[in-house]
């Protein structure tokens, strides 16, 4: 029987070419240590999954960004937004709408006018 995994709060169940690939890497690690071990393949890591990501949007590997978490993509991506004054931004549809650090206020999702982003 398959057993479906559905709490994916924080990160869901690692593919098996997603565990073998840290488990590659932290080896590489373990052999070299981390600082050398980023050196040898961190480009190649970061353009692979550009290149994927890019793949499943449909777009080139240099129109991905990627971060390491995001409060820090939100923030890089709003500080640099060209959007027409009062466009609201947001995320996803229960995303409390933000303002664009280039927008003046906005209204929210509720109709009260919503904080900075920045």
């Amino acid at each position: 029987m398959t057993e479906a995994h559905f709490n994916y709060a924080g990160a869901g169940i690692t593919s098996p070419a997603v565990d073998r690939a840290v488990r590659d890497y932290l080896d590489l690690e373990r052999e070299l240590g981390p600082y050398e071990a980023e050196a040898r393949a961190g480009d190649a890591v970061v353009e692979a999954a550009r290149a994927a990501v890019g793949g499943l949007l449909g777009c080139p590997p240099s129109a991905v960004a990627l971060f390491d978490n995001a409060t820090r993509a939100w923030g890089r991506w709003s500080a640099r937004c060209r959007c027409a004054p009062g466009t609201r931004c947001g995320s996803r549809p229960t995303t409390t709408w933000a303002t664009c650090s280039c927008c003046p206020r906005s209204p929210s999702a509720s109709g009260s006018p919503s904080r900075r982003s920045r």
